[in-house]
């Protein structure tokens, strides 16, 4: 999934070696964790559910939500003590933002339904993930099934998951060159065409996917 491949615990390096000793077939979420994988293995992200992530009228969203209409909000959907995380990247940015754009405002969401975190990504103007590792982060899906542009860290399948979407960034890690492109993706806002590339990702289809390396396994 990513947290087992990337952990610095010696236990957890140890149980996920072990694992992969025995098993038949690994299914993998990212071209960059099978390359940590010395196994043959089927890359198979998750899934989507298009009909719980999908459009909403913005204002109406914002309402649900309890947001204001005329603020510019940065959306860090994840849990912010998770060191992995790494929010305190995602509040130097948007401090930095609020330095030129006095009502951006960056919005923590954790420990909501899916059906909320739907509410929040249509009301939202973009998505920050700034994690140091991820494998196929959800999060990003789930918000290009919405249509919100994202700003990320060039971790897991994400750039993966950027090919042929309008309104996405991979931040470069240089703080002013980012701070510029964001503030620039803010003055020339729109939403993004996230969710039309998001078809072969439909929850459905990744289903079928998972079943038929389940499928080959017994066969041998």
């Amino acid at each position: 999934m990513g947290s087992d491949v990337y952990s610095d615990k010696i236990v957890e390096k140890f149980i996920l070696k072990f694992a992969v000793t025995f098993v038949d077939k690994l299914i993998v979420k990212s071209h960059k964790i099978a390359c940590k994988i010395k196994k043959s293995v089927s890359l198979i992200p998750n899934g989507v559910d298009l009909k719980i992530f999908n459009l909403i009228e913005k204002c109406k969203a914002r309402e649900n939500c309890g947001l204001e209409k005329d603020k510019v909000y940065f959306l860090f959907a994840a849990n912010p003590e998770r060191e992995e995380k790494n929010f305190a990247l995602a509040e130097i940015l948007v401090n930095k933002i609020k330095e030129k754009i006095s009502n951006a405002e960056l919005i923590v969401v954790h420990k909501k339904t899916q059906k909320e975190l739907n509410e929040f990504y249509n009301a939202a103007d973009f998505l920050l993930l700034t994690s140091n590792h991820e494998g196929s982060p959800n999060v990003v899906k789930e918000a290009l099934a919405t249509n919100l542009p994202v700003i990320s860290t060039d971790v897991g399948d994400v750039s993966e998951r950027f090919e042929g979407v309008t309104n996405t960034y991979i931040l470069s890690g240089n703080l002013e060159n980012d701070v510029s492109k964001i503030l620039s993706m803010v003055k020339n806002y729109s939403r993004n065409n996230g969710r039309e590339m998001l078809t072969d990702l439909e929850i459905s289809k990744v289903a079928k996917r998972i079943i038929k390396v389940y499928e080959e396994v017994l066969k041998k």
